[in-house]
């Protein structure tokens, strides 16, 4: 089911952000999640994702062409990511 993009991103708060932020394992690679500005951005793979905070506590990656210009590649468009916390530590 496609994405609804009107769906606002929501702030998330410094606390989270700090809880995320570290290197990650992933079916695809390692994954290292760094704060940027006001967000939150994946390295995977050599490239910087956006990562979107949505009401429904998951996460959506964006994509800048050239830093600038989101784009939604068909694969990142449908991905939502879950950070829940399990035994007292955040797992993907």
């Amino acid at each position: 089911e496609p994405r609804d993009e009107s769906v606002p991103a929501v702030e998330v708060p410094l606390s989270e952000q700090r809880e995320l932020v570290g290197p990650w394992a992933t079916a695809i690679g390692a994954m290292h999640i760094e704060p940027d500005g006001a967000g939150l951005v994946a390295r995977v793979l050599g490239r910087p994702l956006e990562l979107v905070r949505h009401p429904d506590a998951t996460w959506s990656v964006r994509y800048r062409l050239l830093g600038l210009v989101p784009i939604a590649p068909s694969m990142l468009g449908e991905l939502r990511l879950g950070f829940p916390q399990i035994e007292g530590r955040r797992v993907l």
